[in-house]
């Protein structure tokens, strides 16, 4: 049986078939183990197995989420590893005091010049949100030491691009809204209230999250509040609310792309938002990159890592023109339309190339 098929809808049977999952997952890690189980065991799962995976087929069969995850998973697993600056490395153990950041450090060790592979789990929680199951912690890296990686080229650029507000985006696509290019400065001109955009940004991931509006701190709590309200208003968060709530013919919740939910006892209206939005913002991130290899030139663009809804390229010199030319089309989903993406560069070998938003 297709291990993601398991483990996409393991839990709508967990209970009748307890004893099969821990047989499955203790068996997960080392597929040839199941050579030498006796018979009477591997008879004794027979029928549950043809009856998961007919099961599975039913309830994928109007999304095509396992499809979609399958491809994600190969994408994944096709990353190069990343050339590392041995100098680098070694300055920046040397000056970080804090022994978890040394360790994510430490995960980018240089054999021949040359990181391990990160390889991704994409079913470890609720939302699909990517983990790292070994290899470099680039999702746990800070920003500052992205300089530890350099080009493979003789002229070259590390470039990492992401999309642009992409969870606020999408609930203004699912709200039937056209969102603006910039969607900061439009909330802004209807209060009216002048605010710096770091401060609508702040607010808008605070009312995505749940949080109140007593939490933004950098303006007065009249201000405050009326912004919450605009947030709430403009992004139609109730009919958000009750998409997020739906419950599929089958007993499954699911997000826009049909990743299974599986918070069926949640009742906490901020977390079902949260689940719904950034679980479809993963797979809409990953639905993109993984379409990315078919019309690169995999020579001079090399893909090293993803971190969540951006990714990181190897480029060499004389595709970057091309490259930016692809990236600037933003994405454009078979649903939703399109999404923005920027660009910007954080370590090169090429004179006079300047980071790009």
């Amino acid at each position: 049986m297709n291990i993601i098929e398991e483990k996409i809808y393991k839990t709508k049977h967990l209970d009748k078939y307890k004893n099969y999952f821990k047989f499955i997952d203790s068996i997960t890690s080392s597929y040839e183990l199941i050579d030498i189980l006796p018979n009477h065991i591997k008879d004794s799962f027979s029928q549950d197995l043809i009856f998961l995976k007919e099961t599975c087929k039913t309830l994928d069969q109007e999304k095509n989420f396992i499809e979609l995850i399958s491809k994600t998973n190969s994408f994944l697993d096709s990353l190069f590893r990343s050339k590392v600056n041995l100098i680098t490395y070694k300055a920046f153990l040397e000056v970080e005091q804090n022994e978890s950041v040394k360790n994510t450090i430490r995960s980018f060790k240089p054999i021949r010049g040359y990181s391990n592979k990160v390889y991704y789990n994409t079913l470890s929680n609720v939302t699909g949100r990517l983990t790292v199951k070994s290899g470099p912690s680039i999702l746990t890296l800070p920003k500052k030491y992205r300089s530890i990686l350099e080009t493979r080229f003789s002229q070259g650029s590390i470039i990492s691009i992401d999309f642009s507000s992409l969870e606020p985006r999408l609930c203004l696509k699912l709200s039937g809204k056209n969102a603006n290019q910039d969607l900061y400065q439009e909330i802004n001109s209807i209060l009216d209230l002048n605010l710096n955009r770091s401060v609508i940004k702040r607010a808008i991931i605070s009312v995505l999250y749940g949080a109140h509006y007593t939490s933004l701190k950098d303006i007065s709590e009249t201000k405050s509040k009326a912004l919450f309200d605009c947030i709430k208003d403009y992004f139609c968060l109730d009919k958000i609310l009750a998409i997020s709530k739906n419950i599929d013919k089958h007993g499954i919740r699911r997000n826009y792309e049909g990743r299974p939910l599986w918070n069926l006892k949640e009742e906490k209206e901020n977390i079902l938002i949260n689940n719904y939005i950034q679980s479809s913002a993963v797979d809409i991130a990953l639905k993109y990159f993984s379409s990315l290899p078919q019309i690169l030139n995999l020579e001079k663009a090399v893909p090293l890592f993803v971190l969540h809804d951006a990714m990181i390229f190897d480029i060499q010199s004389d595709y970057l023109k091309e490259f930016k030319l692809i990236i600037s089309q933003g994405y454009e989903h078979d649903k939703l339309g399109n999404f923005p993406l920027k660009m910007e560069i954080f370590n090169n070998k090429n004179q006079g190339l300047e980071n790009e938003h």
